[in-house]
């Protein structure tokens, strides 16, 4: 069992190494810090993904979508656990705002090499397609490290050399899109033959974070990519993200949306699952020899993730942010749980000071109204309904709500769609606006 680093000792009071309420993405490496093991809530849906590769043993294409914060990035890093006999990657290959094909490709790149070195032994390095693609992803950026290195594929040099700390490529590495086609099979037959593996399971991931003009962008970087990558045999995808930035990125053009099934988004895990996830933490986290205490009560973890409307990140974020600083400050004494009553004014310092910060006057004024007219419906309201609340033009309205979400008072919602066409979008009140605005919520942190 690896040990959390030094730095818990407050958790001590409750015999836990370390904070349970951590936001990160669990991992299946055998070492990792929060191992896969940790994984609540979502076999059933695993199952389902899981076997839908299995049908598709020569290759497939999925998606993963659903609201920010729901364990999307999680439930891949279990599905990847569970299928062996595909090699990946624990990092997944990032989509960033302004990337573009030559910057994802090589990304790819990195990741099927990154798979099979972590499957591989000393002589992995040898091989010809392994060298050549360590040769691309260390020449391909211009660095300031100095130093020199060389390497050659399908005829065409690989070279870098350094002078006063900045690096260079030749043309040829400046186009990794252009060798991927040939690169990625040969480094999977050479994994294949040297790991035993059956293909390559690739995780795209950070589509979250994706404005629509970037989600327009990434659109075109996989149907420029589509033949080239998500269709060769032997390669299993898996598309993460917001439901909003993945149906802009695989339904914008056909020659992608063809190669992907009809998909459903992710819902998210029941209270009870969160409560059940928090206590199998605590167990990993015991102190050895010791019995784990709860640092807050059950319905202070119900009553958080209620306002978080099913965002798991934004609520451990919370309760991670009003337990820490309130260890040893329980009303029942140091090794009790502590209630709503106790963290409710932190949380109201918290998010209050940072959204006084945030938020402009009538800004914060015009989020107040919003959270006090819809309350906490799931399907949150349209920019139409807001214009005729706020009481001002379409435009305003519009960009109000822009910089609400850009600030993470507002986000898209994920409505129940209409017989025909698409819903119009929707937008609902984040955990951190409620918080932030306490003072429409009694003291055990319900909505009045």
């Amino acid at each position: 069992m690896t040990l959390l680093p030094e730095g818990g000792e407050l958790w001590r009071l409750y015999n836990l190494r370390g904070s349970p309420f951590f936001q990160e993405a669990l991992d299946p490496a055998p070492d990792a810090v929060y191992p896969i093991d940790l994984f609540v809530g979502r076999e059933g849906d695993a199952t389902r993904y899981i076997r839908w590769i299995e049908s598709h043993p020569s290759s497939s294409r999925n998606v993963v979508a659903g609201a920010p914060g729901t364990g999307k990035t999680t439930l891949v890093q279990y599905i990847k656990d569970r299928v062996p006999n595909l090699i990946s990657a624990s990092r997944p290959v990032s989509v960033g705002p302004s990337d573009g094909e030559e910057e994802v490709a090589l990304r790819i790149i990195d990741y099927v090499y990154r798979a099979i070195v972590a499957r591989g032994d000393f002589t992995t390095h040898d091989n010809a397609a392994m060298k050549s693609a360590r040769a691309l992803v260390r020449t391909f950026p211009v660095t300031s490290r100095s130093g020199g290195l060389s390497g050659g594929y399908m005829g065409m040099s690989v070279g870098a050399s350094a002078s006063a700390g900045t690096s260079y490529v030749t043309a040829a590495a400046k186009n990794p899109s252009l060798l991927i086609e040939t690169l990625l099979p040969e480094l999977l037959g050479f994994a294949r033959e040297h790991v035993g593996a059956d293909g390559c399971l690739v995780h795209l991931d950070n589509m979250e974070h994706l404005a629509d003009a970037d989600a327009a962008r990434a659109a075109a970087t996989l149907r420029a990519l589509r033949d080239r990558c998500l269709l060769l045999d032997g390669f299993h995808w898996l598309v993460v993200g917001t439901t909003e930035s993945v149906d802009t990125v695989i339904r914008t053009h056909s020659q992608v949306r063809s190669v992907f099934p009809v998909y459903e988004p992710l819902g998210p895990l029941s209270v009870d699952d969160v409560v059940r996830l928090l206590e199998r933490r605590y167990a990993h986290l015991v102190v050895p020899g010791r019995t784990p205490l709860p640092p807050v009560m059950p319905e202070v973890v119900r009553a958080v993730y209620a306002l978080f409307n099913g965002d798991l990140r934004g609520t451990l974020q919370a309760l991670d942010a009003a337990v820490t600083p309130l260890l040893g400050y329980a009303e029942g004494g140091p090794h009790a749980p502590l209630t709503a009553e106790t963290i409710a004014p932190t949380l109201r310092r918290i998010y209050g000071d940072q959204l006084a910060r945030d938020l402009g006057e009538e800004e914060a004024r015009r989020l107040e109204s919003f959270i006090d007219a819809t309350s906490v419906d799931p399907e949150g309201t349209t920019i139409r309904v807001l214009e005729e609340l706020w009481k001002t033009s379409y435009t305003t309205a519009n960009e109000t709500v822009k910089r609400l979400v850009e600030a993470g008072y507002l986000a898209p919602t994920t409505p129940t769609r209409p017989p025909t066409g698409r819903p119009a979008m929707r937008y609902g009140a984040t955990g951190a606006s409620r918080l932030a605005l306490l003072s429409l919520m009694g003291p055990d942190l319900r909505v009045r």
